[in-house]
């Protein structure tokens, strides 16, 4: 149950974080509930307005999942994973000196030659 479809967007896999389709942090609390005869996933989910939680009973094939109490409904993602680097670009044009991505200003700043800048990216995947 590593990886499943989540209507119609990308699979869903539920060992990275997750979050609801609108943004709202969420938890995996098991992936492992019986219920009808199909496994499920219990979701915990951040409401950033009151600070409570609602309990969501997902299914991991489509991502869809409604409360276990009340009767809202939403669908969960992966969340994007933000990443950060510097790169090496030479200082009057637009290309890259090099294209690896370095993990710190330092390391970029230390294989950089004179004639180049070092430029911090940031992106989500």
């Amino acid at each position: 149950m590593a990886a499943s479809m989540g209507m119609g967007r990308e699979m869903i896999d539920w060992k990275k974080p997750i979050e609801t389709v609108d943004g709202r942090a969420a938890k995996v609390l098991s992936r492992g509930y019986w219920r009808n005869g199909e496994t499920y996933c219990v979701v915990q989910v951040e409401n950033p307005e009151t600070g409570d939680s609602e309990i969501l009973i997902v299914n991991p094939t489509t991502g869809y999942g409604h409360a276990a109490i009340a009767a809202s409904t939403t669908s969960i993602r992966n969340a994007p994973v933000k990443r950060e680097g510097w790169v090496v670009k030479y200082k009057d044009q637009d290309r890259l000196w090099d294209y690896r991505i370095f993990s710190s200003e330092e390391i970029a700043i230390g294989n950089s030659p004179v004639q180049t800048v070092v430029v911090r990216m940031q992106w989500e995947e």
